[in-house]
């Protein structure tokens, strides 16, 4: 049963690695929700498994582990910070587009966990990263292949930059940053325990025929295996993913992948000179030089590292996943990967033709976006402290940076451009103002302590190396995660290299009675055979009828009524030969689906709605105006913290609105400003409520005053302006 049971776990396991090939084309965010969906599911299963397995075998359950109490302490600090947070439903579930609240975290943290017991030594996880491998390999060609202008289907692939299945090419860059440093690690060991074998075997020569020391050798060396060769395409195999992941993360320009990449080498390599073995000090170098020369081969042949993209292709994906072509160039097609083929800029031979001396547009775009960039940083990182100010224990609550990010951004944020975030951006910082002081203290615990019992786990022989890897590629994946956020993909490959190093931690101890082991162990004493052997069976056939129920319910409830609303959500908002009343009644299918994860979507339809209602006959926008009503409801009583929500809701109401009317909606406007009072959506708000009352100056004040700091947003307040001033000059001349 035991042999079954662990099959069946590794088979779920195997299935999980390919979870970054996943693309649900068919719902919105689909390089985001499938996957994530996915993973819940197989974790899940693995879990229902697991269980059985563990209350048979106790072979299989945790051992003590410091890796294991900071993952409980994170835990129980992230959900008390949800309960005083200021949304506790979004502090689970987060949205479709994240994926990353409480539910999914302990999926997450649960994985490692069963990684830990279920490899009983080093030399098993290596299939296990192998088949990681082949899975990076498929991701890094399906990449060349867009970069190459081959890819498989333009429509469902194509974009300006490489991103493959994961829609970022910073995501790509984190999940090539990763196994990078596995396939080099795994190469490296390779050759070692080839050498230790022959060496092993050097020591076992034999001494003289008739010598006593040489029986006795010989009897020590049949307990070793014969001399190792090389497996050439084992290695052939580790040298060509190791190419390709190089060669696509270089294209994939992420500018903190490549500080992932080098620092990670950087840092880890004389850390680790320090603490191995002198034996084992070589390959480390070896491994390191050999990164970081790489990285130097890369920039001597293309110093801008990326692909030659033409500064007017930007094509970008909608909330649905469609692709939207914005750029002024209408000789550029949105269907093709890339304006000019890198297979044409690579085996150029012509000298390019001499630059102008005046600055470029497109240099100009480089140095804004990353000024821009570094500027958005810089003024989450004051929002965080400000929200810590206001929340300092237990911070707004997972996934709830948002929030912050409406109360605490200035008129100043705008010079950046019109970008509203969710997220920080940085894990530190995100963690800080979610979950507070407590919450950014237990996340630095737990990278402590995965780093910690890395360094202090020490292995044997060529495991030494794949240890220095596996510390270099969390170095990484944390340098690049100040740059970034978590990532369905990305938290695959965490989640491994956790279970990893967990898997290792205090091998001596006893397993821990996490669900009982006394209540499972069989009574010693004669007379209670029988009756134990009962209860025993009973107990194993209560707790799969149990588990099964619970792993049912659960695949229905939280992944396939998700999925549901995923996709029901993008065929109503992407239809065109449904009616208004149809694709009403679609919509309100994807938000009854599941709910606790609708306000993106309730919020990207209210405002698709304000826009388009001017198009809508008499009878249509009645309709809405009822869908609306529905809806207005809903963020009263479920989102009244979410000033987006809110101002989604409302859109509509302000422009139908009667003088009565008009003036109920004011503490609409006050709760506008308490929660985003420098948001320029709602100072719009409050000009175009003066302008329908008839206060043209004062409306005139507000989106003035507004856009004369923020000069960028002047466009968007440019109707209201236009508007009030008309209105002045006709107030004028009829005077």
């Amino acid at each position: 049963m035991t042999a079954y049971l662990v099959f069946g776990i590794k088979a779920a396991l195997l299935s999980l690695i390919w979870m970054p090939l996943l693309i649900s084309f068919d719902t919105m965010f689909p390089h985001v929700l499938g996957k994530a969906l996915f993973a819940r599911s197989a974790i899940e299963f693995i879990l229902f498994l697991w269980i059985i397995l563990i209350t048979i075998d106790p072979n299989y359950r945790p051992r003590k582990s410091w890796v294991f109490l900071a993952i409980i302490a994170y835990m129980t600090i992230g959900f008390l910070s949800a309960i005083s947070g200021v949304s506790f439903g979004h502090s689970i579930w987060s949205d479709f587009n994240r994926m990353w609240g409480l539910w999914d975290q302990l999926h997450w943290f649960a994985l490692i966990i069963v990684l830990s017991t279920l490899f009983k030594n080093l030399d098993s996880w290596k299939p296990f990263f192998i088949w990681n491998l082949v899975v990076a390999l498929g991701i890094g060609l399906l990449a060349l292949s867009q970069a190459f202008n081959m890819s498989p289907s333009h429509s469902r692939y194509a974009n300006c930059s490489l991103d493959s299945t994961l829609g970022n090419p910073s995501y790509l860059s984190q999940l090539m940053i990763m196994n990078i440093f596995i396939a080099a690690g795994l190469f490296i060991q390779s050759i070692q325990k080839v050498k230790e074998s022959r060496f092993q075997s050097a020591i076992n020569e034999s001494p003289p025929n008739n010598s006593r020391k040489n029986r006795k050798r010989n009897r020590k060396a049949s307990n070793y295996q014969s001399v190792r060769s090389y497996n050439f395409i084992e290695l052939g195999f580790y040298v060509f993913t190791l190419t390709i992941l190089l060669w696509v993360f270089f294209l994939a320009a992420s500018r903190g992948g490549l500080l992932g990449l080098v620092l990670g080498t950087l840092i880890a390599t004389p850390i680790f000179i320090r603490f191995i073995d002198r034996s084992q000090i070589k390959p480390v170098l070896t491994t390191g030089v050999g990164i970081l020369g790489i990285t130097m081969v890369f920039f001597a042949f293309d110093a801008t590292v990326g692909l030659p993209i033409d500064p007017s292709c930007r094509i970008q994906s909608s909330v649905e996943g469609d692709l939207l072509c914005e750029t002024s160039d209408s000789s550029v097609d949105c269907t093709r990967s890339l304006p000019e083929p890198y297979v044409d800029a690579l085996f150029k031979t012509e000298p390019p033709a001499p630059e102008p001396e005046t600055p470029t547009l497109a240099s100009e775009q480089s140095e804004d976006v990353l000024e821009s960039l570094l500027g958005m940083r810089y003024a989450f990182f004051g929002m965080a402290i400000k929200g810590v100010q206001e929340k300092p224990l237990l911070g707004w609550g997972p996934e709830n940076f948002g929030r912050v990010f409406d109360k605490y951004s200035d008129i100043g944020y705008y010079k950046h451009g019109f970008i509203v975030a969710d997220n920080a951006h940085n894990a530190p910082i995100n963690e800080l103002a979610e979950r507070g002081i407590l919450g950014f203290i237990v996340f630095i615990f737990l990278w402590f302590t995965l780093f910690w019992r890395l360094l202090s786990n020490r292995s044997e022989g060529s495991h030494e190396i794949f240890r220095f890897v596996v510390f270099a590629a969390l170095i990484g994946y944390f340098i690049q995660s100040l740059f970034l956020f978590a990532t369905p993909a990305g938290l695959l490959l965490w989640a491994i290299l956790g279970g990893w190093i967990a898997s290792q931690d205090n091998k001596e101890n006893n397993p821990l009675n996490l669900i009982g082991a006394q209540w499972f162990e069989k009574p010693k004493n004669l007379s209670g055979i029988v009756i134990s052997k009962i209860n025993y069976s009973f107990r194993i056939t209560f707790i799969v009828i149990l588990g099964a129920t619970i792993l049912l319910t659960s695949l229905f409830q939280t992944a396939y009524r998700p999925y549901k609303a995923g996709e029901s959500y993008k065929i109503g908002r992407a239809a065109d030969d449904v009616t208004v009343e149809e694709r009403l009644m679609i919509i309100n299918f994807s938000h009854s689906a599941f709910p606790q994860m609708s306000r993106i979507t309730r919020q990207d339809f209210l405002e698709h709605l304000a826009k388009t209602w001017r198009y809508f006959n008499l009878e249509e926008q009645n309709l809405v105006a009822n869908f609306v009503y529905h809806e207005t409801r809903w963020v009263i009583k479920h989102s009244p913290e979410n000033s987006r929500m809110i101002q989604a809701a409302y859109s509509i109401p302000q422009v139908i609105a009667n003088e009565q009317q008009l003036e109920d909606l004011q503490p609409v406007l006050d709760k506008m400003v308490e929660l985003a009072p420098y948001r320029a959506t709602t100072h719009l708000f409050l000009a175009n409520q003066a302008l329908l009352e008839g206060n043209f100056q004062e409306a005139l004040d507000i989106s003035t005053s507004f856009a004369s700091q923020a000069t960028n947003m002047l466009p968007l307040f440019e109707p209201i302006i236009d508007e009030a001033n008309w209105q002045l000059e006709e107030s004028s001349k009829n005077q």
